[in-house]
Formats: structure tokens, sequence, C-alpha cells
């Protein structure tokens, strides 16, 4: 049989060797728990990043919709309009002649009235007649 002192020697040595695998296990749970505290928190603040960036994609987004929609509002209105052919000019002249306003004229052939006013200011100025306020 083996001596006691033997045999408690090799209980101290078991019992101490069983404190550090209790240990070893504690501290590496430990250690797993900060990390899942620390995991957690960067998660979280990686998904508030996250939603502040949706966000803004959005917001901008909306903004280069609102100026696209701008900029087709602004060539739409640049988009010259055709001039006053020589037909329209002719027919305006021939109208003015029959003794019709400039509203009329400008009504039937679709023209500005101001652009039909100024057509027959500059006939009659080309004839050489005084001008004279049309209305």
């Amino acid at each position: 049989m083996w001596p006691w002192n033997v045999l408690c020697a090799a209980l101290a040595c078991l019992a101490g060797s069983m404190f550090v695998c209790v240990w070893l296990w504690w501290s590496g749970q430990r250690a797993v728990r900060r990390m899942e505290k620390l995991l957690e928190s960067s998660v979280k603040k990686a998904e508030e990043e996250g939603l502040v960036w949706r966000e803004e994609a959005a917001s901008c987004r909306q903004r280069i919709e609102r100026l696209e929609e701008e900029l087709k509002a602004l060539r739409q209105a640049q988009t010259p309009r055709p001039g006053m052919n020589l037909t329209k000019r002719t027919m305006a002249l021939r109208m003015n002649r029959r003794g019709e306003r400039p509203e009329q004229i400008a009504a039937a052939l679709g023209l500005p009235r101001a652009e039909v006013e100024l057509l027959l200011k500059l006939h009659r100025a080309a004839a050489g007649a005084p001008p004279v306020g049309v209305g």
C-alpha cells in the first residue's frame, strides 16, 4: 500500500490541479462575458451608425430627385419656342389691314400679344408711317 504522506501529497496535487482548472474555467467565462458585452456594444453602435447613414442616404436621394426635377423644369423652360415664321407674319399683317385688333390676331395665330404688337409697330416704322400706339 501507499504510505499516507504520498497519498496526501497526491491528493494535494489533485486538489491543486482541480483548483487551477476551476480558476481557468472561471477566468475564461469572465473573458467570454466581457467579450460578449463588448460585441453587443459594438453591434449596437454599428446599428446606430447604419441608421444614421441610411437616413443620410435617403435625404441625399430626395435632394437628388428634387434637383433633377428642378433641372428638368429649367430645361423645359429654356427650350426656345419657335419664332414667328413668314407665314404667320404675313397673316398677321393681312389681319391688321382688315382692321382686326392685336388681341384677336394673337389669339387666332397662337402668338403672344406683345409679339404681334411689336410686329405691327415695326411694320409701321418700316412703311414710313409715324409710330402709333397699338391698342
